[in-house]
């Protein structure tokens, strides 16, 4: 997919030629992230735009922060920048580079989605891929790359809830989450009479519970589950492929902007290479466990119990203290 790299390249090259020169340090910092990213040194060129910016925040640095950003993948970010820098209407380099600008926005815009958390306790942690997004409640929802992504929300004192969700382009996905108090603390074995007077532990084995079917079963549920997801994704590959031969076949498709029949083969592409990693690396944790659980299932006998005292109690109906116990 060369052709769909090289007008972008364009682009940002006339964008970093276009940045105002002065001569203090931070224009200098960013004349030389603008020439780092003409080397295509995109991690390198972040590093200086974000200096600029720390020296002095401007519109145009905010824009080649969020250039740089969208380069490098990291599209949450980079849109926040992009809107930071377009929302300075009046700037006079904003104003001279405002199209390509929106036309990289949009682009940004379409490998995003957004989260809403309802119903999660207040103060709880938002995370999602293991990246804190916020604090509940939140204002708005938030903005996450499409795909599957692994939400977790967690707070003092309660039970974390961790689950995958799926994000669209462009659409909003909603989860309603329920936090549990998490339950105090009791000793292993601690149990309380009739009486309420503190009882020992119980003496003899339980009865074993056989539950290496349910390991095994379970075990054979995940190798197909994964099965099933390995094939999504080698369809995805396919689905992704034909949408890049039919981009490369249209003559029309090397125009700037690109049509909009271009521009949807482009989004096509990208949404089924997404799905289809995810599909793949989900194939690949789901059948590893599932047969873990297969070859470590092993038949469980139930243990005859060994006698002696199992339960004691105590109470106090009247004048003395009644005590109690089953073997």
């Amino acid at each position: 997919m060369r052709r769909l790299v090289a007008p972008l390249g364009g682009l940002l090259l006339s964008l970093a030629l276009a940045a105002p020169a002065y001569a203090s340090d931070p224009d200098e910092l960013l004349r030389k992230g603008s020439a780092l990213r003409a080397e295509g040194r995109d991690a390198d060129a972040l590093k200086v735009f974000e200096e600029a910016d720390a020296a002095r925040s401007t519109p145009t640095s905010k824009a080649q922060i969020g250039l740089a950003e969208q380069a490098l993948g990291a599209w949450v970010r980079a849109e926040a920048h992009l809107e930071q820098a377009l929302a300075q209407g009046a700037d006079p380099w904003i104003v001279r580079n405002r199209q390509a600008l929106e036309g990289a926005l949009g682009t940004v815009r379409q490998h995003l989605g957004s989260l809403e958390i309802l119903g999660a306790t207040e103060g709880a942690e938002v995370f999602v891929d293991g990246i804190k997004m916020g604090v509940m409640p939140a204002a708005k929802p938030f903005r996450v790359e499409i795909g599957k992504r692994q939400l977790e929300l967690r707070r003092e004192g309660f039970n974390s809830v961790s689950r995958t969700v799926v994000v669209g382009e462009g659409a909003t996905s909603r989860e309603t989450v329920t936090m549990s108090p998490r339950e105090p603390h009791r000793p292993e074995g601690e149990t309380f009479g009739t009486g309420g007077l503190r009882a020992g532990p119980p003496v003899g084995d339980p009865p074993s519970v056989g539950g290496s079917s349910v390991a095994r079963t379970v075990g054979w549920v995940l190798v197909g589950t994964g099965g099933a997801a390995a094939i999504f994704g080698g369809a995805g590959l396919l689905v992704r492929e034909s949408a890049t031969s039919n981009y490369n076949a249209n003559q029309s498709c090397g125009q700037t902007p690109l049509p909009a029949e271009c521009q949807d083969q482009v989004s096509a592409r990208d949404r089924w290479t997404v799905l289809s990693v995810a599909s793949f690396i989900g194939a690949g944790v789901l059948i590893g466990t599932g047969v873990v659980l297969v070859v470590t299932a092993h038949d469980d006998k139930a243990k005859p119990s060994r006698g002696g005292l199992s339960f004691v109690g105590c109470s106090v109906p009247g004048p003395g203290v009644t005590c109690g116990g089953r073997f």
